[in-house]
């Protein structure tokens, strides 16, 4: 990262504590220096300071950068205030509704993060009680432009210094665009300060991002939180123009590295052609798992595409990545006419029920899910088993080779087990301990020559955990590699041996995990999607 000199432009502001005492006062206003504006004094406001300040000490801090526009030529930029309550942001969004959008967002476009409502939400008065919070409002020239604060100092007794460093891709759109920087800061670190200090760092060019060969739509390039990542992240759309396959590559990018790379999903009947917009992103979770998902819908030459990105927990035990194609189910909603295909109607299809909805009971968070896993694969079967030891059984969505699993607590739905595999590649499947929360697992390969035991339970955070896997040689492995040689399958059942990662097991200990194993059950489906819903419906 480079972080040249203090560029551009050097900022004090003035800022005042909000207290709520303060916050209740009426108090006059005061005017900008430079375009005459009035301001509530509650506010800090920006005079031009070019002093250079020295012994910095830097803070830990977190942030959220959200897009909330709102042109106006009379209002110098940056500015910044300090908050340090509940009632002192809600006065602040109060005095700036008219003047910025700092409404909720059900859907985030291309050109859009999240809603300032929806970003301030977690900033109740038990926050502010061990925290402040540092708005930094910027404004740019193009709507592609992309911000990260790279360091938040104390450089003197009574000021604080705020470090932007500025992103410019290699094209850009011509709109304006204003932004909120919401810095999240320790309380400790930060009861007050009498000048806050925005500074720019050197500009950095995205060249890795939109290189001159790939074909880069405007507005494709946004900021955005996800579950899936502990922090907001960006993501960028583009076509690489020397393929003209009609995909499109997906990068999430962190702290200015890819993290993921995604190829997007091109369904059958469309043709392939250039990308000719990207009409709209939105990332919700709509099938309700606590996981973000994204919903992207763009159109090339060959016409309209949908494409469905599942997210995934992977602190859960999972073979999956933060986002997986469901193919299944754009190709669902590739039925609908390109007039219906936009992101209301398809967000009212999947019956999305709105960020931060619940479900009322277990019987409601299973219709809701199997009408969606219904409308992707009409063979489904399900079952309602009880895995763990609670009242509240589990959902089984089964077709022959994949079985998933999902919970309910405290009106959350949790995905267990997405699609996972079974009946090829020596797995046996998935057999479950009734009320036992225990889960046994059987993978072999060489027929039989070697075979791994995993057993896996549900933890307190409804996620499923490994309690142990055995990995099981019978054979003569005389070169310990774990793998039958030609001069060792002879011996091919006549010598076993057991492991719990390097160190041998005895046939007893091995026998005490499985001591319950006869009682175990099949996790697979009985029953049909309209015979589940009669059950759901008499529990």
């Amino acid at each position: 990262m480079k972080k040249a000199r203090n560029l551009f432009m050097t900022i004090i502001i003035l800022s005042m504590t909000f207290a709520l005492a303060a916050c209740m006062q009426e108090k006059p206003g005061a005017e900008d220096p430079t375009k005459g504006e009035t301001f509530q004094t509650d506010y800090a406001q920006s005079t031009p300071n070019e002093s250079e300040l020295s012994l910095p000490v830097s803070y830990d801090f977190k942030t959220q950068y959200i897009r909330t526009n709102g042109y106006h030529s009379d209002v110098v930029y940056p500015l910044a205030f300090l908050i340090d309550s509940k009632a002192a942001l809600e006065k602040y969004y109060t005095d700036n509704a008219e003047r910025y959008d700092l409404s909720h967002k059900d859907t985030v476009y291309s050109d859009t993060t999240i809603g300032f409502e929806d970003a301030i939400q977690k900033y109740d008065d038990k926050w502010f009680e061990t925290h402040r919070l540092i708005l930094a409002v910027l404004e740019e020239g193009s709507g592609s432009i992309r911000h990260k604060v790279v360091n938040v100092s104390r450089v003197a007794d009574d000021s604080v210094t705020v470090e932007i460093t500025r992103y410019i891709p290699e094209c850009g759109t011509d709109d304006m665009a204003e932004w909120h920087v919401l810095i999240e800061m320790n309380g400790a670190d930060l009861q007050s300060a009498d000048q806050l200090q925005v500074t720019f760092t050197e500009d950095e060019k995205l060249e890795w991002l939109a290189p001159e060969e790939d074909y880069f739509v405007e507005q494709s390039f946004f900021n955005v939180e996800l579950s899936e990542y502990d922090a907001p992240v960006d993501v960028m759309i583009y076509q690489p123009t020397r393929e003209d396959s009609g995909e499109l590559i997906i990068h999430i990018i962190k702290d200015g590295e890819v993290v993921q790379q995604i190829t997007s999903w091109l369904p059958d009947g469309v043709e392939d052609g250039r990308l000719i917009s990207v009409d709209a992103v939105a990332f919700p979770d709509y099938d309700m798992d606590g996981n973000t998902d994204m919903i992207l819908i763009y159109t090339i030459e060959g016409g309209r595409v949908i494409d469905i990105l599942d997210g995934y927990d992977l602190k859960n035990l999972s073979w999956q990545s933060e986002f997986e194609h469901n193919l299944d189910l754009a190709n669902a909603l590739m039925q609908r006419t390109e007039e219906e295909l936009n992101m209301a109607n398809v967000k009212k299809f999947l019956g999305y029920k709105g960020k931060g909805e619940t479900f009322s009971s277990w019987q409601e968070a299973y219709r809701f899910i199997a009408r969606l896993e219904s409308i992707q694969q009409s063979r489904y079967q399900y079952n309602l088993i009880y895995f763990d030891e609670d009242e509240v059984p589990e959902l089984v969505v089964d077709l022959p080779g994949r079985v998933s699993l999902y919970t309910y607590a405290d009106g959350q739905l949790y995905r267990l087990m997405d699609r996972w595999g079974y009946g090829m590649l020596g797995n046996n499947g998935y057999q479950y301990l009734p009320r036992g929360n225990r889960m046994f697992n059987r993978d072999s390969d060489y027929a039989g020559a070697i075979y791994s035991d995993t057993i896996i339970r549900m933890n307190s955070d409804h996620r499923l955990e490994e309690v142990v896997e055995i990995f099981t040689v019978n054979f003569d492995d005389k070169n310990g590699d774990g793998y039958p040689e030609e001069d060792e399958i002879q011996t091919l059942g006549k010598v076993s041996t057991s492991y719990i990662g390097d160190r041998v097991i005895s046939e007893e200990e091995y026998a005490s995990y499985f001591a319950e194993a006869e009682k175990a059950e099949w996790i697979s489906g009985k029953y049909g999607y309209e015979e589940l819903l009669e059950k759901l419906e008499n529990q």
